[in-house]
């Protein structure tokens, strides 16, 4: 695929030659339910980056961040068998898993800090 942008009133073409080597996500996660670690790595270096940040974005540390993603990751490897791509993207099932572990955490998130418990409280 070939893109023309233009930076500082330059015209620049990229070329973007996809990744031929990662299969789809789906697959991967077939893979990954057949224990196969090379498809695990293939895939976490696919949407870890993603995940990381939706989990980031959701828990505000990056050191629970962190945790929160390795657990995901986790849960990633011991339920592959369980992912259905009739039922939706794999993307969809991996920010499902995000957000499953987001929702563990902020209780906790909220006892730590007090801030955001007030908050939820409408000050009090």
């Amino acid at each position: 695929m070939v893109t023309v942008i233009r930076i500082c009133n330059h015209r620049v073409t990229v070329t973007v030659t996809p990744n031929l080597r990662v299969p789809p996500l789906a697959e991967l996660i077939g893979r990954v339910a057949g224990c196969d670690r090379a498809a695990f790595a293939d895939l976490y270096d696919a949407t870890s980056d993603r995940i990381y940040s939706v989990v980031l974005r959701g828990l505000g540390d990056p050191g629970r961040a962190e945790d929160a993603t390795e657990e995901i990751y986790l849960r990633v490897w011991t339920t592959a068998r369980d992912y259905d791509p009739a039922c939706g993207p794999a993307m969809d099932w991996l920010l499902a898993h995000a957000h499953q572990t987001i929702a563990r955490h902020l209780p906790y998130r909220c006892a730590v800090s007090g801030r955001n418990f007030r908050a939820w409280r409408g000050g009090r």
